[in-house]
């Protein structure tokens, strides 16, 4: 299982094959095994999330991440995606889609955005599902166009 990450709101598309999510208050936490696959998420900082995955990395051999992000935002965090496990893979987008943004605007004007290109990546079977906290309006709009 491949799973594409982006920073910002808990957006979370799946299958029907055991994934859960489940909203809850402070630090992240992916949990999966045994065919299970969960998201636990608050309305903390996104880079929880970064550390999440880490952390459930560490046990896993056969899950790979892609993490969906601007150039930007890596030079501002540099020290959270500095030495990552060889299965978290930095995709670096040249735009990204903030929480106000309207869903249109971005499906017009957005296409190179990080949660663009990892919906594509689940289009193209490089990714099997998507995690987001960013703008749910722009994730809707951007799977089904």
């Amino acid at each position: 299982m491949t799973i594409a990450l982006t920073p910002g709101n808990d957006v979370y598309i799946g299958d029907a094959t055991d994934e859960r999510i489940d909203g809850l208050a402070g630090e992240d936490q992916i949990d999966g095994g045994g065919g299970s696959d969960t998201l636990m998420g608050g309305d903390d900082d996104p880079l929880s999330r970064l550390r999440a995955v880490k952390k459930f990395i560490s046990g896993q051999s056969n899950v790979h991440v892609l993490v969906f992000v601007n150039q930007t935002y890596v030079n501002e965090n540099h020290n959270h995606f500095n030495n990552l496990p060889q299965s978290i893979k930095v995709k670096y987008a040249d735009d990204s889609i903030s929480m106000d943004e309207s869903p249109m605007v971005a499906l017009r004007k957005k296409r190179l955005s990080s949660l663009s290109m990892a919906i594509k990546a689940v289009a193209e079977r490089q990714a099997d599902i998507i995690l987001t906290a960013g703008n749910s309006g722009a994730l809707v709009a951007f799977a089904k166009y």
